[in-house]
């Protein structure tokens, strides 16, 4: 499946246009497919292109680009390939996959762009989506757990130090556990 995305991708980059964008290379498509990122390309369906929002999918494909995402999902995909059968790998891919997603959002905000103007961007998105099977698909359940992230607030020193205590009484715990076993 991985080869076969690559296959895919390659094949979209010889048939479709090029432009360079403030430093990023953007790929029109004429098909309809939600924008993603592979390794120094934004590849983007062209109705975007001169659509208000296409600063913002620039923006945000452009984190994915710098944060050097690709090397972190081919990275975890050619593990998935050797240890397909671990269902903790597939869980990792998820994770791994929302979590790049949490912090391209999260500069998006930071840098300027409007909250409400990102999120009615991703529902859009999603409304609109037609992409291929391959392409990292959102779903509502995904948008609404980004949107919700978004407006959260980061935990203070409090929430810190709630996971800080778990951690400490969890491995005090462990300890005892360990040398009760042992004396045995």
């Amino acid at each position: 499946r991985t080869v076969w995305s690559i296959r895919w991708i390659v094949k979209i980059l010889s048939n479709n246009p090029q432009v360079e964008y403030d430093g990023v290379k953007i790929v029109m498509l004429s098909t309809p497919t939600a924008p993603f990122s592979f390794l120094n390309y934004v590849f983007v369906h062209d109705q975007f292109v001169n659509s208000e929002d296409f600063l913002q999918i620039v923006e945000h494909e452009r984190t994915h680009i710098e944060e050097k995402h690709t090397y972190d999902l081919f990275y975890v995909q050619l593990i998935a390939a050797l240890l397909w059968f671990n269902p903790a790998i597939w869980l990792l891919l998820k994770s791994l996959k929302t979590t790049h997603e949490y912090i391209a959002d999260r500069k998006i905000i930071r840098s300027g762009y409007s909250v409400s103007e990102y999120q009615t961007l991703l529902l859009r998105q999603l409304i609109s989506n037609n992409s291929y099977e391959f392409v990292h698909i959102f779903n509502l359940s995904f948008i609404k757990k980004r949107i919700t992230m978004m407006t959260n607030k980061k935990s203070g020193w409090a929430g810190r130090t709630r996971v800080s205590a778990a951690i400490a009484v969890m491995l005090l715990c462990s300890i005892v556990i360990v040398q009760c076993n042992s004396a045995k």
